[in-house]
């Protein structure tokens, strides 16, 4: 079945955040949902549906991943949530929303760590969370030459 190129360009461009808030951009999403004078209502409307639906998926699929992982592990023994990448890295409030959906596991957000942009690797929660948040910074395009490198061999 061949699929019609303009299909292909409106699935891959025009759709999920770009349709929603106008940006595929989630630091100018969260700008807009924070700070409500640096863009339009219709742009700050805009940005609250995008966030909503983003935080929606999000949970949805950290959600099943935990509830499987409780079938056969106790909570003792899960290492935590780790957030990454762009969004995970620098997205507190999205960070924050997340673990707070996660207070009936016991997660409690330290919002001092969560907001600091400093170290590698860092803990979000506090000490007395029985379910851990983690930052852990990555370097895609790093990680990217690294493998084409090994499969390259030079």
């Amino acid at each position: 079945m061949r699929i019609p190129s303009g299909l292909t360009w409106l699935t891959s461009r025009k759709s999920g955040l770009q349709a929603l808030a106008g940006t595929t951009n989630f630091g100018h999403i969260l700008s807009r949902v924070s700070d409500p004078s640096s863009c339009s209502e219709d742009e700050h409307k805009q940005a609250k549906l995008a966030y909503a639906v983003y935080l929606d998926r999000l949970l949805s699929f950290v959600s099943q991943y935990l509830f499987k992982l409780l079938t056969t592990t106790p909570l003792e023994q899960i290492d935590g949530i780790v957030f990454s990448g762009g969004i995970g890295e620098k997205g507190a409030e999205l960070r924050r929303d997340v673990l707070d959906k996660f207070k009936w596991l016991g997660a409690e957000v330290d919002d001092q760590k969560n907001g600091q942009n400093e170290g590698e690797v860092r803990e979000i929660t506090s000490k007395a969370s029985k379910l851990r948040g983690w930052v852990v910074e990555t370097d895609e395009e790093k990680q990217c030459v690294e493998l084409a490198r090994q499969q390259l061999d030079f």
